[in-house]
């Protein structure tokens, strides 16, 4: 099996897509802007093209999907 590619967050941090912690997106938006906790959710990564994604909308195969 080949070896997950990683990616970095907004704040630098390295990590890879295996699986993780899911949060609904109706709970994400319930965070006022400024809440400080959202600086540990990851909802931006850089892909390895060096491409911000927003982690709400997800090219899976070609399909734009939208988490929910």
């Amino acid at each position: 099996m080949p070896q997950a590619p990683a990616y970095k967050t907004k704040t630098g941090t390295l990590l890879t897509v295996w699986g993780g912690l899911k949060m609904p997106w109706d709970f994400y938006d319930k965070y006022e802007a400024q809440d400080e906790r959202l600086n540990t959710i990851i909802r931006y990564y850089e892909d390895v093209d060096g491409n911000w994604v927003d982690c709400r909308f997800v090219d899976i195969l070609g399909l734009l999907v939208q988490f929910r």
